[in-house]
This record gives C-alpha cells, structure tokens and sequence, in this order.
C-alpha cells in the first residue's frame, strides 16, 4: 500500500470515529503534496512547524496546490479536510511544533 493509500485509510478511520488524524498522517500528506523549497508547506512537512500568521486555508490551499476543492478528486478532498480539521485543532490547542515530527510516519 502506498503513502496516498495509507492516508486515504486513515482519514476514512479518523473520520468514522470523529476524531482528528494523527500527527504521523498529517505529516505523510503534507509531505505528499508540499511545494518544496523554503514554502511554509515545505517547513510543516520537514519540521511539523506552523508558522506564526499562517492560516489554515492558506496552509491547505497551498498543499493542495491552489486547486479549487470542487475539482479535487474525492480522496484528496477528504485529505484537505481532515488536514484542515488537524491544522486547526492543533492552532487552537497552540501546538506550533510537534515533538519528534521528523521520526512519523504511517
């Protein structure tokens, strides 16, 4: 099972049980869909960071490559929402960096 396979699971299962995703699924989609080079989707794949002023439409937008969310297919429609509901539980909760980021995966 690949990376997108993997992620599609675990939002399906986050979502059944009405709970967030993971820390680990949340950084395998934004290593899937980051827009390299020094983008603040590149640091939140890298380090787990939320930058200071960065929102979470932006954040998702950019992941997901500004496509509007009616052309995503349905999988990836899922992954930004589950990725927006992570994105925003975790600035509401004030985590802006999650320990051991660079060690998750699914």
């Amino acid at each position: 099972m690949g990376d997108m396979e993997k992620a599609v699971a675990a939002c399906r299962r986050a979502q059944a049980d009405g709970v967030e995703i993971s820390d680990a699924c949340a950084r395998v989609i934004a290593s899937m869909f980051h827009n390299g080079g020094d983008s603040l989707t590149a640091s939140l794949a890298s380090t787990g960071e939320i930058c200071h002023g960065t929102s979470v439409g932006g954040l998702c937008r950019e992941l997901f490559s500004d496509a509007t969310y009616s052309s995503l297919p349905p999988d990836e429609r899922l992954l930004y929402d589950m990725m927006g509901k992570y994105l925003f539980a975790r600035l509401y909760r004030g985590e802006r960096t999650v320990e051991g980021w660079p060690h998750l995966w699914l």
